[in-house]
């Protein structure tokens, strides 16, 4: 895929800055709209412990880096100190 937008679609010389650092404006651009998606997640939802039911907010670097599966999030609880599965929540409107 990077061949093509380097290559096929756009249409530069061969020695092009654009040509040259395109590959990594698009991973940079890629890794700016994933931050803002758990941005946004973080901001609305909170977790759930699957062992203690306590509910409780993780950090942005948590939401980007720790393992996800469809509305899960494995996790510390910081209330049991349990490593589990923690189901996303809709954050209360306090």
């Amino acid at each position: 895929m990077i061949w093509w937008i380097t290559r096929g679609f756009f249409e530069f010389e061969e020695d092009s800055m654009i040509t040259q650092y395109l590959p990594l404006i698009v991973v940079l651009l890629a890794l700016v709209v994933v931050t803002l998606i758990q941005r946004g997640l973080v901001s609305n939802y909170d977790y759930q412990c699957a062992n203690c039911q306590e509910v409780f907010s993780i950090t942005l670097l948590q939401a980007m880096l720790f393992p996800h599966s469809f509305g899960k999030k494995l996790v510390r609880c910081p209330n049991c100190g349990k490593v589990t599965w923690a189901v996303r929540v809709p954050k209360s409107q306090d």
